[in-house]
C-alpha cells in the first residue's frame, strides 16, 4: 500500500491533538486513540501531581504490562489450543487404532468363528466314526459268535460235497468203463468189417491182377489192331491203384487205433 493509500485522522489524547496515519480502518486508529486517552486519564486522576510525559510513560507501561499478560495468556491459549489438538489428534489416532483393533477383532471373531465351525464339523465326524466303528465292533462280535455255527455248516457242506464226489467220480468210472467196452466192442467190430473188407480188397485185386497180366498178354499180341482193350485196360489200372490208396488208408487207420 502506498502513502496515498493510507487513512489520516485528527485525534485527541490526553487535551492534545495528534495526526494519526495508517494503513487500518479509520474506526480503528480512533479506537486506539481513544484506548491511549482514556489510559492517561486514568493514571492522571489517581496521580495529579505528575506531568504528562510521566503519566504518558506510565499509561504506555500499563499498555506494556497489559500486552504482555495478554500476550502471556494469547501463548497459553495457543499452547492450549496445540495441545487440544495434538489430544484430538491423538483421540483420532486412538478412534483409528480403535478401528483397527475392531477390525483385527472381527477378523479373530471371523476365524474363531471358523474354528469353532471346524471344530464342530470335527467333533461329528468323530462321532460318525465311533458309531461306525461301533457298528463295525458289533458286526465283528457277531461275525465272531456265528462263526462256529458257520463253520459247523460249512464243515456239513464240504462233507455233502465230498460225498458227492465220490459218488459222481464212482458214476464217472463206470461210466468210463461202460465206454471204454462199448469202444472196445465197436472197435473189434470194425476191426472185423475193416479186415473181412480188407481181404476182399486182396481178393479182387489179386483177380484184377491176374484179368491184366491176362489183359497185358492178350493186348501184347493185338494191341495195334484193337484200341479199345488199351482203354479198359487204363480203366481197370485207374480202379486198381483207386482200391490200393483205400487198403493203404484202412491199414494205417487201423495201425493207428491199436
Amino acid at each position: 500500500m502506498n502513502g496515498s493509500d493510507k487513512n489520516r485522522i485528527s485525534v485527541d489524547i490526553f487535551g492534545t491533538q495528534y495526526k494519526l496515519m495508517g494503513t487500518t480502518s479509520v474506526s480503528y486508529l480512533k479506537m486506539v486513540a481513544s484506548y491511549v486517552n482514556d489510559q492517561m486519564h486514568r493514571i492522571a486522576e489517581t496521580n495529579g501531581r505528575l506531568d504528562t510525559p510521566r503519566i504518558a510513560v506510565l499509561a504506555a507501561v500499563n499498555m506494556a504490562d497489559e500486552y504482555f499478560r495478554l500476550k502471556s495468556d494469547l501463548d497459553r491459549a495457543v499452547e492450549e489450543y496445540h495441545k487440544v489438538k495434538n489430544d484430538a489428534d491423538g483421540i483420532r489416532e486412538m478412534k483409528e487404532e480403535q478401528g483397527r483393533l475392531k477390525e483385527e477383532s472381527r477378523k479373530w471373531e471371523e476365524a474363531c468363528n471358523s474354528l469353532e465351525f471346524q471344530v464342530r464339523e470335527l467333533q461329528l465326524r468323530l462321532q460318525e466314526t465311533a458309531v461306525k466303528d461301533r457298528q463295525k465292533d458289533e458286526e465283528l462280535q457277531k461275525l465272531q459268535e456265528e462263526a462256529p455255527l458257520r463253520e459247523a455248516q460249512l464243515r456239513e457242506e464240504l462233507r455233502e460235497l465230498e460225498q458227492r464226489n465220490e459218488v459222481l467220480e464212482q458214476e464217472w468210472q463206470n461210466r468210463l468203463i461202460e465206454l471204454e467196452s462199448q469202444w472196445r466192442k465197436r472197435l473189434e467190430e470194425k476191426e472185423k468189417d475193416w479186415k473181412e473188407y480188407a481181404d476182399g480188397l486182396a481178393e479182387r485185386n489179386d483177380v484184377m491182377n491176374r484179368e491184366l497180366v491176362s489183359m497185358q498178354e492178350a493186348a501184347a499180341g493185338s494191341l495195334a489192331e484193337d484200341r479199345s482193350l488199351q482203354a479198359d485196360y487204363d480203366t481197370l489200372k485207374d480202379e486198381y491203384e483207386k482200391l490200393k490208396k483205400e487198403y493203404n488208408e484202412w491199414l494205417e487207420l487201423v495201425l493207428d487205433k491199436e
